[in-house]
């Protein structure tokens, strides 16, 4: 149990990269740290041990071998999804001692777990932001004398959305009702969203999902058919208040997808902004905005640029897209855009064209990149985790500075690499097992033996 509360840890080396105007948050997650190994263990003769090791065994039970791994991924998408969420509040803290003391918090929060809790990504942040107890703890903001009590932190703040219209986007604010909210103190946070999986009726599915929408001042349509407008600028969305309320058809390919989830559903009252505040991590959940991208008129059209002009943030404003897709589906395809700084976990760029893109500190964890077209693509300080990259083709692609994290590589077919292959971490990755035109330049060193045969773990 220690062992893997300390990769929890890891959430307070996440949740420090805001304090530094979030950078990449690739560095946060290489390491993990273990300042919450004791905080585990005091829970442990609180009578908790039982409880908590029962929900891991059960979430576990068939992949025992790869548990930490495995969960050390979960931990890390969790913190990373935090981070994103309360980037507003985390900016707010005096100091990187007070950003650990709140994340060793949310730790605590996601560790009261119930005999029926499953140990995955949407438990844990629903602990953190609705269902885990803890006892109050002061925190100190940059405000002389103005301390935050956790949990009112993840608890008390309004919510932001990004709603969007035919031609605009803007950021509208909810509360709750009967003043459950404080947004003069503690301001308002992104969107929690849960992760689904749809299965289409064509696949014998028992059951069919229909995409939960969220409140807005429009009555969007009900009736499941598709908007009909072109795919321009005009017609796309940052969130597509017609594409939220469409019902799962057999049309619909199986696959992952974005809900609404019901604790962000309870903020139903229209908010006047308190303190303005415009965040840099832009949440993007229509597929039609990546449509809309490739209708830019410029030579390599820029997805952050992009939002920012929705959105009409300063030029200079830092933006990063996070793409959580409201329906299933595989990414459109994108030759020859800037998605620098993007978020694409647990997308699905199966089959897809990507040449000559830039994923420069782009982050992809749980992705499918099967049969991906990357060529001519730029991957720098790139973090790939737990993905699948079997049968991806990376020709003439630049991999410096990249993460490539305990992922399948099988048959992934890389051209004329060794020249821009620099700085990359491939541990749990068997990098042996990708195709290359020149082997003997790319897996072997100068005497014939396997550069990366101690590469997989």
């Amino acid at each position: 149990l220690t062992a893997i509360c300390s990769l929890v840890g890891g959430l307070s080396i996440a949740l420090t990269i805001p304090m530094a105007g979030i950078p990449s948050l690739v560095a946060a997650f290489v390491g993990g740290a273990v300042v919450v190994a004791k905080i585990a263990d005091k829970r442990v003769t609180q009578g908790k041990a039982k409880a908590v090791t029962n929900v891991i065994n059960a979430t576990i039970e068939e992949a025992k071998p790869k548990m930490s791994l495995y969960l050390n991924c979960v931990v890390k998408d969790v913190a990373k999804e935090l981070s994103c969420i309360f980037e507003y509040q985390l900016l707010q803290l005096k100091n990187d001692e007070q950003v650990k003391i709140l994340a060793k918090c949310a730790v605590d929060l996601m560790l009261d777990l119930e005999k029926d809790d499953t140990f995955d990504r949407n438990t844990l942040l629903r602990k953190v932001l609705k269902d885990g107890k803890m006892s109050k703890k002061l925190i100190r903001t940059s405000v002389k004398d103005r301390k935050w009590s956790a949990p009112n932190v993840f608890r008390k703040p309004g919510l932001r959305r990004i709603i969007s219209r035919k031609n605009r986007a803007q950021f509208k604010h909810f509360v709750k009702p009967n003043g459950a909210c404080n947004t003069w103190k503690y301001g308002y946070r992104g969107q929690f969203l849960l992760w689904k999986e749809y299965n289409s009726p064509n696949n014998n599915a028992e059951t069919s999902v229909m995409v939960e929408t969220p409140p807005t001042d429009e009555t969007p349509p009900t009736d499941g058919t598709p908007p009909t407008e072109s795919n321009n600028e005009d017609a796309c969305a940052v969130f597509c208040e017609e594409c939220s309320s469409m019902k799962m058809n057999d049309n619909t390919p199986s696959g992952h997808y974005f809900s609404d989830s019901e604790i962000d559903n309870e903020y139903t009252i229209d908010s006047q902004e308190t303190l303005i505040y415009r965040p840099m991590h832009i949440l993007v959940r229509c597929p039609k905005v990546l449509d809309c991208l490739k209708q830019v008129p410029q030579r390599r059209p820029s997805l952050a640029s992009f939002l920012k002009k929705k959105l009409g943030l300063p030029e200079d404003h830092r933006v990063h897209p996070v793409y959580r897709p409201h329906s299933p589906g595989k990414v459109s395809d994108l030759q020859n855009s800037d998605l620098t700084g993007s978020d694409f976990s647990h997308s699905d760029f199966t089959d897809s064209c990507f040449e000559k893109c830039d994923l420069t500190k782009c982050k992809m964890l749980f992705a499918n990149l099967a049969r991906a077209n990357f060529s001519g693509s730029v991957f720098c300080d790139t973090f790939i985790s737990h993905s699948n990259l079997m049968n991806v083709v990376l020709r003439y692609c630049e991999l410096t500075k990249t993460s490539l994290l305990h992922s399948a590589v099988d048959g992934a077919h890389v051209e004329w690499p060794e020249p821009s292959f620099s700085g990359n971490c491939y541990n749990g990755t068997n990098i042996c097992d990708v195709m290359t035109t020149k082997k003997n330049e790319f897996n072997r060193d100068k005497h014939g033996k396997h550069r990366f045969q101690n590469c997989y773990i």
